[in-house]
């Protein structure tokens, strides 16, 4: 019990910020249009597909936020997180519609999840003033980082690439070292550095050799999403590139 009243606290704190979030964009687009939202049917038909758009962005976000806690946090169990964001938000939702006299059938469902990974189809049907809109979609989001070992030179010095992707394979890019942590054996590289050589790859240093050692590398990316890879380093002398199978990439 007391875990799910855990679920439903964060969930409603952040659903609720999603809530204000749809509320503030879709006063300020009445502002500017400087126009009553019922005074033709044109303006009618704008403000459900305005509605409609938000509400989808704001589905995406709140299985974000969901993967965001779960990664850093191995106490929730990610299905069960997932499932009661999505059912609080649905509701919210409803309610927002029926506030602005807008009829809205939601089914929102897990997919899958893990702490590296969620996906929810999302089914929508809005009825306003005689126009209906459905909206179908999946909410993906996802995190992969895969680190690649090669102390190079018979210098004490650990060199890795790693690639950071997140949902369809794309690169994440604009990381530095806040985003970072390195650590050898279990303890941290003191002055690693991080250069982004390719889009989404990252060359990182450290002063400290790795060989026999077992290398572990964290990133939490832009959306506070984390993740962790752990190698092993069962390389011999120089180092691991041209023994490992593991080269540079």
């Amino acid at each position: 019990m007391i875990q799910d009243f855990l679920f439903n606290k964060k969930a409603q704190f952040f659903i609720a910020s999603a809530v204000i979030i749809i509320f503030v964009i879709t006063a300020v687009f009445f502002l500017v249009s400087k126009v009553e939202p019922t005074s033709t049917p044109v303006l009618l038909q704008k403000d459900l597909s305005f509605f409609v758009t938000n509400v989808k962005e704001e589905f995406g976000k709140v299985v974000e936020i969901a993967l965001s806690d779960v990664s850093r946090d191995s106490s929730l169990s990610p299905s069960d997180y997932l499932d009661s964001n999505l059912s609080q938000f649905s509701r919210y939702v409803q309610i927002q519609g029926i506030q602005r006299g807008i009829l809205i059938n939601v089914t929102a469902g897990r997919l899958s999840a893990s702490n590296s990974s969620m996906n929810a189809s999302v089914n929508l049907s809005f009825l306003s003033q005689g126009s209906v809109v459905n909206v179908n979609f999946y909410a993906l989001r996802q995190i992969a980082l895969n680190t690649l070992n090669g102390s190079l030179v018979t210098t004490p010095t650990c060199t890795l690439n790693t690639t950071v992707k997140k949902e369809f394979g794309e690169p994440i890019t604009g990381l530095n070292s806040s985003n970072f942590a390195l650590r050898i054996n279990g303890t941290s590289c003191s002055s690693p550095t991080y250069t982004e050589r390719v889009v989404g790859k990252y060359n990182v240093t450290c002063s400290t050799s790795c060989v026999s050692s077992v290398v572990v590398v964290d990133v939490t990316e832009h959306r506070n999403i984390f993740v962790t890879n752990q190698i092993p380093n069962t390389g011999r002398g120089n180092g691991c590139a041209g023994t490992c199978g593991q080269p540079l990439d």
